[in-house]
């Protein structure tokens, strides 16, 4: 599983995605996709800390104020932890049955043939 933030943090912050797609138009496809049961989907329904650390990149850090006071700085850890625990919840929803990924899939494109950057890697 690599969220998007990821994606775009490895295509030189976004600069790259032309390169790759359109990921706006890639972004809304898979919402209606989903919307329209076009292909398996399932609701997340992370805690607002887990979104705010998957909506941005994987060198991120997010500051959790606590109700009583106090603080948490949350970064890279926590959200590999997340990311970890949403590709378990796939495995298991994998494991139900076949997954359907939608009809009249494109094919990769064939472009760029050598990777234009370096994967991050903590």
């Amino acid at each position: 599983m690599v969220p998007l933030s990821t994606l775009t943090f490895e295509l030189d912050g976004g600069r790259l995605w032309p390169q790759v797609a359109d990921w706006e138009a890639v972004v809304v496809a898979i919402v209606n996709l989903t919307r329209h049961k076009a292909c398996d989907a399932m609701p997340l329904g992370l805690p607002r800390i887990a979104s705010a650390l998957l909506a941005n990149g994987p060198t991120s850090t997010v500051i959790e104020y606590r109700q009583g006071g106090g603080r948490s700085v949350l970064g890279e850890r926590e959200r590999q932890a997340y990311i970890d625990e949403l590709t378990d919840s796939v495995h298991s929803f994998v494991t139900s049955g076949p997954f359907y990924p939608g009809d009249n899939l494109a094919q990769p494109p064939d472009e760029p043939l050598a990777i234009l950057y370096k994967p991050y890697r903590s």
